[in-house]
């Protein structure tokens, strides 16, 4: 798995999950009917594995949601579960679980894919997309490399616009950019931060975010 360096070079979990995914394999053939259970509304399990189940809302004016059960592979069904945000805002709204993060004995998984270098012990969702454990941060099932973990924090503006920054990047999506973190502030907005260098426009749909850095003309 590659780390975060710019937009679009760490492998993104994707949405249009298709039957037939090196991710997940179709299931019906292999599913304990009689033991089937959710663990929440994505996860779930029966006594032998355990299942993403992937939404897909194919509606217009009326929604229309097809969901598809996907094995995980070699998740561990007795120690799987979904994982708590240590956060507040958005998150708060839905206390009990994060909904995409989840663990068992052996590793971690953000919405079925493993997340590699994750400690189980120690990992710790933040928002929907940002996590952390005792090493390292994430930003979905991707590592974001280099990251100064003792200043690291996440903005939660609710769902995808979530940013992060610590004292030498601020992190979107898949793009980092270098802030003087002395003079960094936010707007009341949520989607635009500023330091004595630059503004950072945070931009794109909800699924493929970018920043956009416009430099400060100094007078």
């Amino acid at each position: 798995m590659a780390n975060i360096n710019s937009f679009g070079q760490c492998p993104k979990p994707k949405y249009d999950f298709i039957i037939g995914s090196d991710k997940f394999r179709f299931i019906s053939d292999i599913m304990d009917k009689n033991s089937l259970q959710a663990i929440n509304e994505y996860y779930y399990k029966d006594k032998n594995h355990v299942y993403y189940n992937y939404k897909v809302d194919i509606g217009s004016a009326r929604s229309r949601i097809i969901e598809t059960l996907y094995l995980i592979e070699n998740a561990d069904p007795e120690t799987f579960i979904p994982l708590i945000s240590i956060h507040g805002g958005y998150a708060s709204f839905h206390p009990y679980e994060n909904h995409y993060f989840a663990r068992d004995k052996n590793q971690v998984y953000f919405k079925g894919f493993p997340i590699k270098n994750a400690d189980p012990e120690t990992f710790a969702p933040l928002t929907f997309h940002y996590a952390k454990d005792n090493a390292r941060a994430f930003f979905k099932n991707c590592e974001i490399e280099n990251v100064d973990l003792q200043t690291f924090q996440v903005k939660d503006n609710g769902g995808y616009y979530d940013f992060s920054y610590d004292k030498n990047y601020i992190y979107f999506h898949y793009q980092k950019e270098k802030i003087d973190i002395e003079t960094f502030v936010m707007d009341t907005s949520g989607y635009r931060c500023r330091d004595k260098n630059n503004i950072f426009h945070l931009l794109g749909t909800g699924f493929d975010g970018y920043i956009k850095k416009e430099k400060i003309k100094k007078r």
